[in-house]
């Protein structure tokens, strides 16, 4: 580093002997005045004469390669980065500061947040208070553009919680807050708007939910202008279809015919779950149900069990008694595979392989099933349920199972 700084003076010492060897030069070559003469100061200049222009030049230079020097230590003693990795509660604020933009540099919200706590308590009689006001207007942007996002995805609590948290002492503050106020009041508009909508879609009145959809197009958010009114049209739409399917079911089931019971049964079954006319539906749609599955029950105890399957499917599209259909259709067919197993003398291992399904479908029917009292009388007829089997040395498996048309 000596040697660097000795090498600028000797160069700013020799550019500064050039030139005023030259004066010198110059300065011989002029006219001598008389030696009787008075020498005149330059003119303008009081007190200069051209005999003492070398040695103000050689001043001039000499003040040059000393400021040059001392800006050259300057430059060369600046403190080093701070360390953003060892930084503290107990650094200096400044560094504090440097390592709090530089990490708010990443826009991620954590960050953003430490960036905002940081400065939030300091007042203008801070030292460092406009620099970072500047820095607190830029990471509150940030903050109110990620919550202004939750808007976008609906999420209004999240939004408002999160633009709350920019600071008093924030030159945003009042912006987060008059946001936070248009937000809120957006959301009361279009739930109301949303309440009126379903008020006239349960009293089937299409013509005016269809106008409230059209007022809920030009609110500003497109959560209600768009997301909710597209789902609310649809709504309307499913619920107009349900209206007819409905009501086309109750003209099929004034026959009374099991066909006509099961055709209703299975047209309100497609409609919507989620609609009014769904509710509205469900006792015309058990009390059909109900009708079939009794029937089914009388199919069965005659032996009847293509017919009792049969009646048993029909109930199926219905949610509310399908798990009771399913119970009626084991029953069925696990009396049709013991029928089936006790019609030969010499049980085969497909024989056997049908009566154990029957006894396991039998035991499967829930204690709470209208049918568990017949499974239970079932499993009875066939003896042991866990069947008497006896192996052979052909590794088949036959039972004896006792009087299987009993089921």
């Amino acid at each position: 580093m000596r040697g660097h700084i000795n090498q600028f003076e000797v160069e700013a010492t020799d550019h500064c002997s050039v030139l005023v060897d030259q004066s010198q030069s110059d300065l011989a070559l002029m006219p001598q005045p008389d030696s009787q003469a008075t020498l005149q100061p330059v003119s303008g200049l009081p007190g200069f004469t051209a005999k003492s222009w070398p040695w103000m030049l050689l001043a001039f230079c000499s003040a040059i390669g000393g400021a040059g020097f001392f800006a050259f230590v300057w430059l060369t003693s600046l403190p080093a980065a701070t360390n953003c990795q060892k930084i503290s509660p107990l650094s200096p604020d400044i560094d504090r500061l440097s390592c709090a933009q530089a990490a708010a540099k990443s826009g991620k919200l954590p960050e953003l947040m430490a960036g905002l706590h940081l400065v939030e308590q300091w007042t203008p009689e801070h030292p460092l208070y406009h620099q970072a006001q500047q820095w607190m207007t830029e990471w509150s942007q940030s903050v109110l553009n990620i919550a202004r996002q939750k808007i976008v995805y609906e999420d209004l609590n999240s939004a408002v919680t999160l633009a709350n948290q920019i600071p008093k002492s924030s030159p945003l503050y009042k912006e987060a807050q008059a946001e936070i106020a248009l937000w809120q009041k957006q959301w009361q508009e279009g739930e109301g708007i949303q309440k009126k909508i379903q008020t006239a879609l349960q009293a089937q009145r299409w013509d005016e939910a269809i106008d409230q959809i059209l007022t809920l197009r030009e609110t500003e958010y497109d959560y209600w202008s768009v997301k909710r009114a597209n789902a609310l049209s649809q709504q309307v739409v499913q619920e107009k279809q349900g209206r007819q399917s409905l009501e086309a079911a109750k003209r099929l089931v004034q026959t009374g015919e099991p066909e006509q019971l099961g055709a209703a049964i299975a047209l309100v079954g497609k409609i919507n779950r989620q609609t009014y006319v769904w509710k509205d539906a469900q006792p015309r749609l058990n009390q059909w149900s109900e009708t079939l599955l009794n029937l089914g029950v009388q199919k069965w105890q005659q032996k009847q069990l293509d017919e009792a399957i049969s009646l048993a499917q029909k109930v199926l599209p219905n949610p509310n008694l399908a798990q009771e259909a399913r119970n009626l259709l084991q029953l069925s067919q696990a009396r049709q595979l013991a029928i089936a197993t006790d019609t030969h003398w010499q049980p085969t291992p497909l024989h056997i392989w049908n009566l154990l399904s029957a006894i396991e479908a039998a035991r499967q029917i829930n204690p709470e099933s209208r049918f568990y009292a017949q499974a239970q009388t079932s499993l009875e007829a066939l003896g042991n349920p866990t069947a008497r089997c006896d192996a052979v040395t052909s590794g088949t498996a036959y039972c004896q199972s006792g009087a299987a048309s009993g089921i």
